[in-house]
Protein backbone atom coordinates (compact mmCIF):
# COMPACT_ATOMS: atom_id res chain seq x y z
CA UNK A 1 0.00 0.00 0.00
CA UNK A 2 1.32 3.51 0.41
CA UNK A 3 2.84 3.08 3.51
CA UNK A 4 4.60 0.74 2.62
CA UNK A 5 8.36 0.79 0.98
CA UNK A 6 9.89 -1.49 -1.70
CA UNK A 7 10.85 -4.26 0.73
CA UNK A 8 7.57 -3.85 2.60
CA UNK A 9 8.13 -1.90 5.42
CA UNK A 10 7.11 0.78 6.77
CA UNK A 11 8.89 4.11 5.48
CA UNK A 12 10.50 6.40 7.00
CA UNK A 13 8.08 9.16 6.61
CA UNK A 14 4.93 7.15 6.93
CA UNK A 15 6.19 6.55 10.18
CA UNK A 16 6.89 10.20 11.14
CA UNK A 17 3.12 10.80 9.62
CA UNK A 18 1.98 7.83 11.93
CA UNK A 19 4.03 8.87 15.27
CA UNK A 20 2.30 12.69 14.80
CA UNK A 21 -1.08 11.32 13.95
CA UNK A 22 -1.03 9.07 17.17
CA UNK A 23 0.48 12.37 19.44
CA UNK A 24 -2.37 14.37 18.05
CA UNK A 25 -5.03 11.90 18.85
CA UNK A 26 -3.63 11.02 22.53
CA UNK A 27 -3.46 14.86 22.93
CA UNK A 28 -7.11 15.23 22.47
CA UNK A 29 -7.82 12.26 24.71
CA UNK A 30 -6.02 13.96 27.64
CA UNK A 31 -7.78 16.84 26.83
CA UNK A 32 -10.86 15.55 27.47
CA UNK A 33 -9.52 13.37 30.11
CA UNK A 34 -8.46 16.06 32.15
CA UNK A 35 -9.35 19.38 31.72
CA UNK A 36 -6.16 22.13 31.26
CA UNK A 37 -3.65 19.66 31.10
CA UNK A 38 -3.29 20.80 27.42
CA UNK A 39 -3.52 24.14 28.20
CA UNK A 40 -0.55 26.77 26.77
CA UNK A 41 0.95 27.36 30.49
CA UNK A 42 1.28 23.34 30.84
CA UNK A 43 2.58 22.79 27.67
CA UNK A 44 5.20 25.37 28.27
CA UNK A 45 6.31 23.92 31.32
CA UNK A 46 6.94 20.35 29.59
CA UNK A 47 8.86 22.34 27.30
CA UNK A 48 10.86 23.60 29.68
CA UNK A 49 11.67 20.11 31.48
CA UNK A 50 12.10 18.72 28.28
CA UNK A 51 14.98 21.34 27.33
CA UNK A 52 16.47 20.27 30.57
CA UNK A 53 16.53 16.62 29.60
CA UNK A 54 17.21 17.33 25.96
CA UNK A 55 20.43 18.95 27.30
CA UNK A 56 21.15 15.51 29.70
CA UNK A 57 20.56 13.95 26.40
CA UNK A 58 22.99 15.78 24.35
CA UNK A 59 25.68 15.29 27.45
CA UNK A 60 25.29 11.30 27.49
CA UNK A 61 25.75 11.32 23.70
CA UNK A 62 28.98 13.28 23.59
CA UNK A 63 30.30 10.76 26.46
CA UNK A 64 29.48 7.65 24.42
CA UNK A 65 30.85 8.82 21.44
CA UNK A 66 33.89 9.21 23.17
CA UNK A 67 33.88 5.63 24.11
CA UNK A 68 32.46 6.06 28.00
CA UNK A 69 29.75 5.52 30.08
CA UNK A 70 28.38 8.00 32.87
CA UNK A 71 25.83 6.82 35.09
CA UNK A 72 25.83 9.15 37.19
CA UNK A 73 23.49 11.49 35.76
CA UNK A 74 20.76 10.78 38.02
CA UNK A 75 22.47 11.38 41.50
CA UNK A 76 24.01 14.47 40.22
CA UNK A 77 20.55 16.12 38.65
CA UNK A 78 19.06 15.14 41.72
CA UNK A 79 21.94 16.43 44.18
CA UNK A 80 21.86 19.77 42.43
CA UNK A 81 18.14 19.46 42.71
CA UNK A 82 18.25 19.21 46.69
CA UNK A 83 21.02 21.67 46.84
CA UNK A 84 19.13 24.65 44.65
CA UNK A 85 15.98 23.90 46.03
CA UNK A 86 17.45 24.38 49.41
CA UNK A 87 19.83 27.32 49.07
CA UNK A 88 16.95 29.36 47.37
CA UNK A 89 14.36 28.58 49.73
CA UNK A 90 11.33 30.17 47.84
CA UNK A 91 13.31 33.32 47.32
CA UNK A 92 13.66 34.83 44.11
CA UNK A 93 16.72 36.99 44.97
CA UNK A 94 18.67 33.40 46.41
CA UNK A 95 17.96 32.10 42.56
CA UNK A 96 21.47 32.99 40.97
CA UNK A 97 23.57 31.77 44.49
CA UNK A 98 21.68 28.52 44.09
CA UNK A 99 21.79 28.11 40.44
CA UNK A 100 25.89 28.54 40.77
CA UNK A 101 25.41 26.01 43.46
CA UNK A 102 23.89 23.61 41.69
CA UNK A 103 26.00 23.66 38.77
CA UNK A 104 28.96 23.85 41.26
CA UNK A 105 27.97 20.14 42.58
CA UNK A 106 27.76 18.85 38.56
CA UNK A 107 31.24 20.15 38.18
CA UNK A 108 33.06 18.87 41.12
CA UNK A 109 30.59 15.23 40.74
CA UNK A 110 32.33 15.64 37.08
CA UNK A 111 35.84 16.26 38.17
CA UNK A 112 35.85 13.61 40.24
CA UNK A 113 34.27 11.44 38.24
CA UNK A 114 37.04 11.95 35.80
CA UNK A 115 40.11 12.22 37.66
CA UNK A 116 39.07 8.56 38.84
CA UNK A 117 38.33 7.54 35.30
CA UNK A 118 41.69 9.19 33.97
CA UNK A 119 44.32 9.58 36.59
CA UNK A 120 43.10 6.11 38.55
CA UNK A 121 42.26 4.53 35.85
CA UNK A 122 39.39 3.28 37.15
CA UNK A 123 36.17 1.93 34.51
CA UNK A 124 33.90 4.51 33.83
CA UNK A 125 31.40 2.37 34.54
CA UNK A 126 33.02 2.03 38.26
CA UNK A 127 33.20 5.05 39.28
CA UNK A 128 29.53 6.98 39.90
CA UNK A 129 28.68 3.86 41.75
CA UNK A 130 31.60 4.10 43.88
CA UNK A 131 31.41 7.53 44.36
CA UNK A 132 27.65 6.80 45.35
CA UNK A 133 27.78 3.72 47.90
CA UNK A 134 29.46 5.85 50.58
CA UNK A 135 27.00 8.04 50.40
CA UNK A 136 24.37 5.74 50.57
CA UNK A 137 25.67 3.57 53.39
CA UNK A 138 26.46 6.91 55.61
CA UNK A 139 22.43 7.88 54.70
CA UNK A 140 21.23 4.82 56.49
CA UNK A 141 23.16 5.04 59.39
CA UNK A 142 21.77 8.80 59.91
CA UNK A 143 18.88 8.77 58.55
CA UNK A 144 17.62 11.52 61.08
CA UNK A 145 20.35 13.74 60.05
CA UNK A 146 19.77 17.00 58.34
CA UNK A 147 19.79 15.94 55.08
CA UNK A 148 21.60 19.29 53.43
CA UNK A 149 24.25 19.67 56.11
CA UNK A 150 25.28 16.18 55.79
CA UNK A 151 25.22 15.35 52.14
CA UNK A 152 24.63 18.44 49.88
CA UNK A 153 28.17 19.09 48.66
CA UNK A 154 29.24 15.36 48.38
CA UNK A 155 29.87 14.07 45.47
CA UNK A 156 27.45 12.00 43.97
Amino acid sequence: GALCGAAGGVTSGALRVLCVAFSRVLRVLVARMAPGFCSAETMLQRRKLSSFRGLVALGQTVVMLVGGIDLSIAWVLTGSAVVFTRICAGQDANMLPAALAAIAVGLVTGCINGFGTVQLRTAPLVMPPALTTPRLQDHRRTKDADFFGRFAFVPT
